[in-house]
Order: C-alpha cells, then structure tokens, then sequence
C-alpha cells in the first residue's frame, strides 16, 4: 500500500463507533449468544438483528470503544473487551492472564475508500483485519493477515 506523504489525518477521536466490513457492509462484533467463560471470544462479521434509523445497527455487540493511547497508536474493545491476534484470528480477551495478546491497532484513513474508511493494522507489522467479502458472511470470523487490500 501507498501512504500520500503529504496528506495528513487527524487522529480519530477516542469514543464508541461501529465497525463494518467495506467488503461485506456487514458489521465487525461479537456474537449475541457466547459461551459465559472467560476463554476468548471470537470476533466476526455478522448482519444486525436491528438497524436504527440512521442504518447503524443498535445490538449491543457491535459497540466498539477506540482509544488512543500514544504515537498513532489505538486499543480496541468490543463490548468492554480488548481484542487482539491470537493464531491469525481476531479475539477479544476477557481474562487477565490472556491480556498479553491484546494488540496496539494503527488506523490507516484509506480516503479512496470512502468517508471514514481505514485500514486497522498491528502496530509493529503490516498484518491487518480482513474480513470475508462474501455477501452473506456470517460465522466469518475476522482474520488477521498480510493480504490488506491495497
């Protein structure tokens, strides 16, 4: 990918946002129904049980909360959760000991994509989300991986 130099961008403001997939238009969350231990739980593309009237869904599973903790660099949770990479696959982490695997994201604007359109990255490698472009993706969990679309 080509970064414009001299294009800059502002940080995004630290706050709750939803996140859905450019590929899909499905929305990035945790399932409604999980298991209630404190193993990891998976994070994937799902389709909204309920869209609000400005067509951003209201489940309670898409609540995403970035903040930015220093040079560029964001923490993510869903649903209160940190998420991270554990085995290429996106997770978010419940338990204190799995805190360790709890990533440091870098949000990179990809403008040509569309308003408010990034690419979410590890910050100490080129291995970012990517999530399932087919059309009906449900159970598609979101991966981790070096073929961020360009």
């Amino acid at each position: 990918m080509e970064h414009n130099q001299t294009t800059t961008h502002h940080p995004l403001p630290d706050g709750h946002y939803t996140i859905a997939s450019q590929a899909s238009n499905h929305f990035v969350g945790r399932k409604i129904a999980e298991d209630m231990s404190l193993l990891p739980k998976k994070v994937y593309t799902l389709r909204p049980s309920v869209d609000g009237p400005d067509g951003v869904p209201h489940d309670w599973n898409f609540l995403w909360q970035i903040e930015q903790i220093h040079d560029g660099l964001y923490k993510l949770k869903v649903v209160g959760s940190p998420v991270g990479n554990r085995g290429g696959r996106l997770y978010a982490f419940l338990a204190e000991q799995d805190l360790h695997c709890v990533g440091k994201w870098r949000l990179v604007p990809v403008p040509q994509m569309g308003k408010d359109a990034y690419l979410i990255e590890l910050h100490d490698t080129s291995l970012g989300w990517v999530a399932s472009a087919e059309k009906v993706p449900e159970d598609k969990q979101v991966r981790i991986s070096d073929a961020v679309p360009a």
